[in-house]
Formats: structure tokens, sequence, C-alpha cells
């Protein structure tokens, strides 16, 4: 068996599944050093629930069923990695559980080599060493929209930046300018 279809082969038991979101530590976000093989399970918010997207690699989605197919209980997406040469590549894959009793709980799992996995962050920059993008969420938004009509720009960032601290603070000051 060649190594690609290895990867592509392997199924994670439903048993795992059970598992991992009765046992599984909850996370907000994927972490920033991933492992193969193993389970993450996210605890999103209403405002974030596409984080599962945002890791440091370049990802195609292939495809999107229900699993498992007897008697569906999530959705089960596929993604495959971008290579160097900004092609498909089943070598490094990446698959997403959304529940769907809850889509606020999700499951990921990556399995293959990252060292072919072209490294992107999310959004409009591409150095290799810059931060993953997060969404701003929806309530720092509010806060943004009701402090601009009372202060400047400006003062409104040092003010949020200053209450929210790093968690959920605008990204940077021109987000507070309108």
């Amino acid at each position: 068996m060649d190594e690609k279809s290895s990867f592509q082969e392997k199924k994670i038991p439903v048993s795992d599944l059970y598992e991992a979101l009765q046992h599984n530590e909850k996370l907000d976000k994927i972490p920033d050093t991933i492992e193969t093989n193993r389970i993450y399970r996210l605890a999103l918010a209403s405002n974030t629930k596409d984080a599962f997207k945002f890791d440091k690699y370049a990802w195609k989605n292939t495809r999107r069923t229900p699993y498992p197919k007897k008697n569906p209980e999530c959705v089960k997406i596929y993604y495959s990695c971008v290579n160097a040469d900004k092609k498909k590549d089943g070598r490094c894959v990446k698959h997403v559980f959304i529940s769907k009793v809850n889509d606020l709980d999700v499951l990921v799992c990556y399995f293959g080599n990252f060292y072919i996995a072209e490294k992107r962050p999310h959004g409009s920059c591409r150095l290799e060493n810059s931060h993953v993008f997060h969404h701003t969420p929806a309530s720092t938004i509010a806060q943004i929209d009701e402090l601009v009509s009372k202060m400047p720009g400006a003062a409104a960032y040092k003010t949020l930046v200053a209450a929210n601290g790093d968690v959920e603070a605008p990204r940077n000051a021109a987000q507070c300018q309108y």
C-alpha cells in the first residue's frame, strides 16, 4: 500500500468519536502545534462557528458527507492539504466532524505528513511566521459601534483594549475608524 492511500483510508471508529465528545478537553480554537492522529474537540461560540478552519496550513475542501452512513449523527468534511506547487495533495488530510444536534460541538483530526503542506495563515497576510487570523467577536463589534458614536476611534480602541485585554479586543486601531 503506498503512502497516499494509507492516509486516505484511515477511518476513525464511531466509538472513538463518542469517547472524544464525552471526555476530550474543550478547546475554543485549533492549537498552534498540531499533532497527527489526535482528535481535537472544539466547543465553539456562535460568532466563531468556523474556527475549525483556522490553522497554519492551506486546505482544499474535497467533500462533505453524513457520518456514519447508516445512522448519521454528524456531518464529516474532508480536506486535503495544498502543497508548495499549489496542488491538492492527499498525503496530508484533515477530517472535521460537526454534530447535527449541536453545530457548535466540532471534532477535528489530522492525518499525514505536515512537511508537504503549504503553510499559509488565514486572512490577507501571507507571511509564514505571522499569527493566525481570527474574526473579531460580534460582542466586540457592538462595543466598537457604541463607543465610536461617543469618542474618536483611537480613544475607543484604547478603551476596548484596556477593558477587554487581548481576548476580545479589536485587532487594531483601524478597526475602530468609522
